[in-house]
C-alpha cells in the first residue's frame, strides 16, 4: 500500500493562485514585444503648381503612410477637400512605438467625377514624432490625369481657306510616343 495524500481544497486555490502571480511577474519588463504604443503627429506642407490646380479639378484627399520595414500601412484616410477652398487644415495622427518613426508617404488628389487620380506624390519619407509634427514633408503633386504622358499636340482637322479676319477652328489632340522596353 503506497503513501495517502491528502490535498486540501484551500491548499490547492492558493497554490494556483501562486502560480497565476509567478506567471504574471514573469512576463513584466518583457521587452521582446512591441513595446508601447503612442499617438504621433506628422506634417505636410505639399507644393502643387496654382496653373494646374485651376485647370483639373479635384475634390479629395488620400494621405496613405506606410511603415518601410514591412510596407504595412500604419494611416490611410481620404479628406474631403472643398472646391472654394485653396487650403486644407487637418490635424494627422498616427500610431507609434518609441518617440519618432520614420514612413513613406504617398497623397493623391482625386476627382470624384471621374473617379480618377489627377495628381500624385510619393512615396517620400516623412517622421512621425510624439513631441508634436517633426520635419514638415514637402510632397510635390504632380500632375497624373488625362493627357499627363502627351508630348506634344496634333491638329486633326485644318480649315482649307481661311481669308483676313475670319475666325476658324481647329481640331487638335494630344500626342504622345508609345514607348516599349523589354528586359
Amino acid at each position: 500500500m503506497g503513501p495517502i495524500i491528502h490535498i486540501d481544497r484551500r491548499f490547492l486555490v492558493r497554490t494556483a493562485g501562486l502560480f497565476a502571480a509567478l506567471v504574471l511577474a514573469s512576463c513584466l519588463g518583457d521587452n521582446t514585444g512591441p513595446g508601447p504604443v503612442h499617438r504621433a503627429r506628422f506634417s505636410l506642407a505639399p507644393r502643387l503648381d496654382p496653373d494646374a490646380a485651376r485647370l483639373v479639378s479635384f475634390d479629395s484627399v488620400h494621405i496613405v503612410l506606410h511603415r518601410p520595414s514591412d510596407n504595412s500601412v500604419a494611416f490611410d484616410t481620404t479628406v474631403a477637400f472643398p472646391p472654394n477652398a485653396d487650403t486644407l487644415l487637418l490635424d494627422l495622427s498616427v500610431n507609434i512605438q518609441g518617440a519618432t518613426e520614420q514612413f513613406d508617404l504617398t497623397m493623391d488628389l482625386f476627382d470624384n467625377a471621374t473617379h480618377s487620380i489627377v495628381f500624385h506624390a510619393g512615396p517620400l519619407p516623412i517622421t512621425a514624432s510624439i513631441s508634436g509634427p517633426g520635419t514638415t514633408a514637402v510632397p510635390v503633386l504632380a500632375y497624373v490625369g488625362p493627357g499627363s504622358t502627351a508630348s506634344g499636340v496634333r491638329f486633326l482637322t485644318t480649315p482649307s481657306t481661311v481669308f483676313f479676319q475670319d475666325t476658324v477652328t481647329f481640331t487638335a489632340g494630344a500626342a504622345g510616343t508609345l514607348r516599349l522596353g523589354c528586359t
